[in-house]
């Protein structure tokens, strides 16, 4: 389940420091208790939200207390009637909901809505991942650079590395096939160890997933090698979807044919405490 919030309209007075260590924001994103939001109005799926936040260094908002709640009714106003938040639920309780950043879970603080204040501004609701509405993107704020710094030359990353064959990954991180978001190659196999420490689990989160069907394939192994149990077999076009290991370990491959390719899929693995 992905989850929205309700928004209400409220007065949000901002303090300032020193110029040389109050926080900013750039690229249209507003300064909002020491982090930067912005509003996206056109509605998008969840995944699609996701995507554009990626694409300007953001996620999708968090909220973690009550101060981050009333921010994000701050800046919405009265322009939406449901935002789309960085919330993903395995089921109602809020220790199993999973912050999309990485940062952990919704058990020290949630706002769900229940049946007699469902429709009340400020609470949480939970709708389909398919469902377009607007979005709020979260990034950390900068600080203001002192006048007349040395010009430094940075040499460019990918965008999304893929993690293809790489070494032992640990939660929470993020794979894709290579390319991703442009079209994987033919003739591939790539193998993704995905481990956390101690007794946690790992919750696999697809976001994105396009492959040709039944040719390019992603398979899910309970454990550390494809000598474990099989979760699943995957190809095609899927919506978003879900796995939790039973221990700490999770082994992913993908393979792909000498013909026809797709985008491939983009996936999150986080550290889970539940059942």
């Amino acid at each position: 389940m992905q989850f929205a919030v309700i928004p209400f309209v409220l007065f949000y007075i901002f303090y300032t420091a020193s110029a040389a260590n109050t926080p900013v924001c750039t690229n249209g994103f507003t300064l909002i208790n020491n982090k930067c939001l912005k509003l996206y109005t056109t509605p998008a799926s969840h995944s699609a939200a996701e995507e554009s936040c990626r694409n300007v260094g953001a996620t999708l908002v968090t909220v973690k207390n009550e101060n981050n709640n009333q921010a994000i009714t701050t800046i919405v106003g009265s322009t939406a009637s449901l935002v789309w938040m960085g919330l993903y639920c395995l089921d109602s309780d809020p220790s199993k909901c999973l912050w999309d950043d990485g940062t952990g879970s919704s058990g020290m603080y949630s706002n769900f809505a229940s049946a007699r204040n469902s429709h009340s501004i400020g609470f949480w609701v939970s709708t389909t991942s398919s469902s377009s509405w607007p979005f709020i993107c979260k990034r950390p704020a900068g600080v203001q650079c002192p006048p007349n710094q040395p010009v430094v030359t940075v040499t460019p990353v990918p965008n999304q590395p893929s993690y293809c064959n790489s070494s032992l990954l640990l939660a929470p991180g993020v794979i894709t096939s290579p390319n991703y978001p442009e079209n994987y190659d033919n003739n591939l196999f790539c193998s993704y160890q995905l481990t956390t420490l101690g007794s946690y689990k790992i919750l696999l989160k697809f976001d994105e997933f396009i492959t040709e069907s039944n040719d390019d394939i992603v398979r899910v192994y309970d454990g550390d090698s494809s000598d474990k149990p099989l979760l699943g077999t995957y190809s095609g076009n899927l919506n978003p979807f879900s796995l939790v290991s039973t221990g700490n370990t999770m082994y992913v491959t993908f393979k792909t044919d000498e013909s026809n390719v797709a985008q491939g899929f983009f996936t999150r693995f986080l550290v889970y405490s539940g059942l």
